[in-house]
């Protein structure tokens, strides 16, 4: 009989815990993923446009930076001038360094002067070429001033 008795227990207390189950409402599921994926865009869209405008105000500190540099004594001044030589040619040897100070008249740099030694004597050759020409020329008027008109036509003294 004790076994009887206490699978009545157990059923009773089966209904019991049913009924008590029973009476309580059920919960209700709402739909949480809307909220959660709001909540997962806007800190995205957050951090995106905080990089933007922090990208947007690197950029336009370093071209503000590069367009002017400063230091904490004072504003460097760079002054940049292009330059070309009057002549080509290569060069050989080069005193300055780079974004070096320059005085009017300071060296800046050497060009090899061979093809310009070679100019040079072709123009000396030409200029002693010219007075040969010249003296030989002075000689045959001067040789044909002494002949005598039986020698040379009129026309050709």
């Amino acid at each position: 009989m004790a076994d009887v008795d206490t699978k009545a227990r157990r059923e009773a207390d089966g209904k019991n815990t049913a009924a008590t189950r029973s009476a309580e409402p059920a919960p209700v599921l709402l739909p949480i993923a809307p909220a959660r994926r709001r909540f997962r865009v806007l800190p995205l869209l957050i951090t995106l446009s905080v990089i933007a405008v922090a990208g947007g105000f690197g950029w336009a500190m370093w071209n503000a930076y590069m367009g002017a540099p400063w230091t904490r004594d004072g504003t460097v001044r760079a002054y940049v001038v292009t330059m070309a030589p009057q002549v080509a040619g290569q060069i050989v040897e080069l005193p300055v360094a780079d974004n070096q100070f320059v005085h009017k008249g300071d060296l800046l740099m050497v060009i090899d002067p061979t093809n310009y030694k070679i100019a040079v004597s072709l123009a000396e050759a030409a200029v002693q070429q010219a007075q040969a020409n010249m003296q030989n020329q002075e000689r045959e008027a001067q040789r044909r001033q002494e002949l005598t008109s039986l020698a040379v036509t009129k026309e050709e003294k």
